[in-house]
């Protein structure tokens, strides 16, 4: 129950308040926690949200909610869908094993990353041509990606820096992808222009790489912040993901 005027924004208390009631969906399974809410456009800085204010439950059955609240808007329930414990239990523990599994891996990959880099860094000889040039920024750049993927996964609770990893997320993911366009360019150079060589190619290829995804990054974080925030991971989503990370690739 709403209403709309133009150029005026008033709020009036009702007294009696309004009983409003909803009935339940049969297909909706597990729904618990209801809540009496309203879309606020104006709450989270504009960008609206659900709010429970001036409304509460009055009565519930398996069939229906009956909601009393003290103004006029667009009313809803929310329910809480999340499936029961014990019907969990199997896709909780598969979902602990792939995690441990996740990290595991992290974890060798960076060491042996790290490794590679200290040996090809620590030797003249080894990084004395452009292909181990190349592979010592390659190695920085799976580095960083797994170092962001950790800090993301860990990140969703806090949303701040849940937005600053999904931004190093992506930005390593587009560096790498950028080094390894380098190194394939300057294979087919040396395959099939082999007189042609071009001056100053890795340093040239470094510095697009690295500072090119800074720009995309800021660029498409920039427009929504929001499509960097996920419950499960965080990372690029929506258009931010489509036009930020697919198109570059």
């Amino acid at each position: 129950i709403s209403a709309s005027v133009s150029s005026h924004n008033r709020s009036e208390i009702l007294d009696p308040p309004v009983h409003l009631t909803f009935m339940k969906n049969p297909d909706v399974e597990n729904g618990t926690n209801a809540t009496c809410s309203f879309w606020d456009p104006t709450a989270d800085n504009g960008f609206g949200d659900w709010s429970s204010r001036g409304c509460a439950i009055v009565n519930e059955t398996e069939e229906g909610v009956v909601c009393e609240c003290d103004h006029l808007t667009n009313f809803a329930i929310l329910l809480d869908v999340s499936p029961k414990a014990n019907e969990t239990s199997v896709s909780v523990g598969i979902t602990k094993t792939l995690e441990a599994l996740s990290y595991i891996g992290a974890i060798i990959s960076i060491f042996f990353l790290t490794l590679t880099i200290a040996t090809y860094v620590s030797s003249k000889k080894l990084r004395s041509t452009e292909p181990s040039q190349l592979l010592i920024n390659l190695c920085f750049g799976f580095l960083g990606i797994y170092i962001a993927y950790i800090i993301a996964l860990h990140a969703t609770a806090a949303s701040g820096l849940c937005v600053l990893a999904g931004v190093l997320v992506h930005y390593f993911l587009l560096a790498t992808f950028f080094i390894m366009a380098a190194d394939a360019i300057l294979i087919v150079n040396k395959l099939i222009f082999v007189f042609f060589k071009i001056r100053r190619y890795v340093a040239i290829a470094s510095i697009i790489s690295w500072s090119v995804p800074v720009i995309i990054a800021i660029a498409t974080v920039a427009p929504d912040y929001k499509n960097y925030l996920e419950i499960n991971f965080c990372r690029p989503y929506g258009i931010q993901f489509y036009v930020g990370l697919l198109a570059p690739f």
